[in-house]
């Protein structure tokens, strides 16, 4: 599975590079939760997540004009506070995740300008997990190798540099089920802000 979607996104890439409206840079960005979690309370016991800090660095590939689509590539690294919580009451531990993503995006200039624009960008991300599988005295984490969220956002061009900040509905990179009967723990989505940078070193849009 994961390697049939690397497949399709090298095609989509190389679709994109055939057209002639196309930029090409590099980005990073900085993401914080801003503790906007809420834990689900459809059982016992759950699991909640915190991207409390994080950060990724990567390429970035868009083509179209006022309307287009962008497609990035990146690696990204996050400290995560998690929160157990049982009958008897909460424990909390911090998390090292690694992730490799691929954002797809659909993106639409409203202020369109020779070198200046301001646009709305919304669409899927595939996630890739880097980490392995761990146990605890209280539950297995078993890592998922792929996942699928969601970034909505905005931003603007200016010149080669591009500055942009989006909402992220990150999913859980573990299945996590109890040590002893082995049932599925609920989980809730990690929620997202970030802030990102990037620099076009090719600009034909």
């Amino acid at each position: 599975m994961n390697r049939k979607a690397l497949i399709l996104i090298l095609f989509l890439m190389c679709g994109m590079m055939a057209n002639a409206q196309y930029a090409v840079g590099v980005k990073g960005g900085f993401n914080t939760s801003l503790g906007f979690n809420e834990q689900w309370n459809f059982g016992k016991t759950s699991v909640v997540e915190d991207a409390t800090k994080g950060f990724n660095v990567g390429l970035m590939l868009r083509f179209g004009h006022r309307l287009f689509a962008e497609v990035e590539a990146l690696y990204a690294r996050e400290n995560t506070r998690r929160t157990t919580g049982t009958e008897v009451g909460e424990q909390h531990s911090k998390v090292l995740y690694q992730s490799i993503n691929f954002p797809v995006l659909a993106g639409f200039k409203i202020v369109d300008r020779r070198k200046f624009n301001w646009h709305l960008l919304a669409g899927p991300t595939i996630n890739f997990n880097l980490n392995k599988d761990y146990s605890t005295g209280e539950f297995n984490a078993e890592n998922r190798m792929m996942s699928v969220g969601l970034d909505l956002g905005t931003g603007i061009d200016f010149w080669f540099v591009n500055l942009g900040v989006r909402y992220k509905l990150i999913p859980q990179s573990y299945n996590y089920r109890d040590f002893i009967s082995r049932e599925r723990l609920n989980t809730s989505p990690i929620n997202a802000f970030e802030l990102a940078l990037a620099f076009k070193f090719i600009d034909k849009m």
